[in-house]
């Protein structure tokens, strides 16, 4: 019997800066009270304030302390999410990082192939030499992506989020 690949095929994306056509999707997502029980940010953002950080984006994570990638399908003229890297840490090298993948393109590797690449950029171009990430314990399709691009489980913040909601430390050395 011959053995099938079960391998996922990866979309073709890129990352790249936000520009203002991004604006109302970002708007979008930071203000989509279903998404607030995950996040860690406040509710609530202003277009203006998005605004705002759209066009004084620098890409300079040593300056800004963070850094907003939009990730873009190939041969789409809409972003499908996002990828931040933040609360940068200068003298560990280290970082979080967190995904937001468009709940209508979600189940299609998207946010296993932009952490990919996002590792990638983080070693490479940023100097960053660990990266972390924060995950509910109720949300195992996130935990599955930083698995599939070798995080490991470190540690729990039990009821972290208030009323029980417990968040799982995950990290990788890049």
């Amino acid at each position: 019997m011959e053995k099938q690949d079960t391998t996922a095929t990866l979309p073709a994306l890129t990352l790249r800066a936000p520009e203002p056509s991004d604006i109302d999707f970002i708007y979008r997502w930071e203000n989509d009270p279903a998404l607030w029980h995950n996040s860690l940010t406040p509710p609530l953002t202003s277009r203006q304030q998005i605004w705002e950080y759209v066009h004084s984006f620098t890409g300079d994570i040593a300056r800004d302390g963070s850094l907003r990638l939009m990730i873009q399908p190939a041969g789409s003229t809409d972003p499908a999410g996002n990828i931040d890297i933040c609360d940068f840490n200068r003298r560990g090298n280290a970082a979080f990082v967190s995904i937001y993948v468009d709940a209508s393109l979600r189940g299609r590797h998207i946010g296993t192939e932009a952490l990919a690449q996002a590792l990638t950029l983080a070693r490479e171009a940023l100097g960053i030499d660990t990266l972390a990430a924060l995950i509910r314990t109720d949300n195992p399709a996130s935990a599955a992506i930083f698995a599939a691009n070798g995080f490991t489980r470190t540690g729990a913040l039990p009821d972290w989020l208030g009323r029980g909601q417990d968040l799982e430390i995950f990290c990788r050395r890049l």
